[in-house]
């Protein structure tokens, strides 16, 4: 009788073994699942982030382009001039009925809340682009490419220059996460230079 119970009692319980390979498989299904879960999640982050490259890209070209096709040049107000570093844009547009002046540059100033590619429009700035961490800009003349427009070697307006670049080559330096560096060009062309602007017989 005492060799029944104990026979029931070893068959009712698990072994080492039996636990052993339980416990290892467990572990596998759950890094099988741990596994699956991390790629789902590195997969997401990665498509967001280029879904933000993509947004930052679009918006910054389809701003820029649209205000240097409405560049409006004024022979009369001195404030109304193209003026074009190789970094820095700065010209009036005629927008809503009205002349407004707008900048683009690049912020890096860790001071400020703001990072990325600025558009200063009447005083009022927004921050347009953030993970674009540099701008080369170029001006056609209509011969050659030229690294600025309207400035001197010290970035000072020149005297009595009024003219508009026939087109400009914007090129944008997109900083993702990791450090990898993206860049994106285009040629805008400068419609209002189709044609001439005489005011008061100054061309």
């Amino acid at each position: 009788m005492n060799k029944n119970l104990n026979r029931k009692a070893s068959s009712s319980g698990f072994t080492l073994l039996e636990m052993t390979v339980t416990v290892t498989i467990l572990l596998v299904v759950i890094g099988a699942v741990y596994a699956s879960f991390w790629i789902g999640i590195k997969t997401y982050k990665k498509q967001s982030e280029i879904n933000n490259v993509s947004q930052n890209i679009r918006i910054a070209f389809h701003l820029i382009s649209r205000d240097l096709r409405c560049s409006f040049l004024s022979m009369i107000d001195d404030n109304a001039r193209f003026l074009g570093g190789d970094t820095r844009l700065d010209f009036a547009v005629f927008l809503k009925d009205k002349i407004n002046d707008v900048s683009y540059y690049i912020d890096d100033d860790l001071l400020t809340p703001e990072s990325g590619l600025q558009r200063r429009v009447g005083g009022r700035n927004s921050e347009l682009a953030p993970l674009i961490t540099a701008m080369n800009l170029k001006y056609y003349d209509g011969k050659q490419w030229l690294d600025s427009w309207g400035i001197d070697k010290l970035g000072q307006p020149i005297d009595k220059f009024r003219k508009i670049p026939r087109a400009v080559k914007v090129m944008f330096t997109l900083t993702e996460s990791g450090g990898r560096e993206k860049v994106f060009t285009t040629v805008v062309p400068v419609l209002t230079n189709a044609y001439n602007i005489k005011v008061n017989n100054y061309e």
